[in-house]
């Protein structure tokens, strides 16, 4: 049970990364191996935070349409949307 617990935690930490690095292949695979979309890193951002902060427009769309939380904030309070709008990126806050 552990080693699963551990293989499911690596998957969703690697999500992040695959994100951040805008590697939509490996986002795709990750989201077929059942990633928690709505995971959070220690400052509370979620995937589809980092597809905004690092303006990965279709990354971002593919979250938002298997059921990414659009309105999960992190711990100052944004939310992916509050985001797009300070970085004035009008494709993502049309998401």
């Amino acid at each position: 049970m552990m080693a699963v617990a551990l293989l499911v935690g690596c998957s969703v930490s690697n999500i992040w990364q695959d994100v951040q690095n805008g590697d939509m292949t490996s986002v795709q695979s990750q989201l077929k191996s059942g990633a928690d979309l709505d995971a959070r890193d220690a400052l509370g951002r979620t995937p589809l935070y980092y597809a905004v902060y690092y303006e990965h427009l279709n990354i971002a769309a593919l979250l938002v349409k298997n059921g990414a939380n659009v309105n999960m904030k992190h711990k100052a309070n944004k939310t992916p949307l509050h985001l797009a709008s300070e970085l004035g990126n009008i494709q993502m806050v049309r998401l």
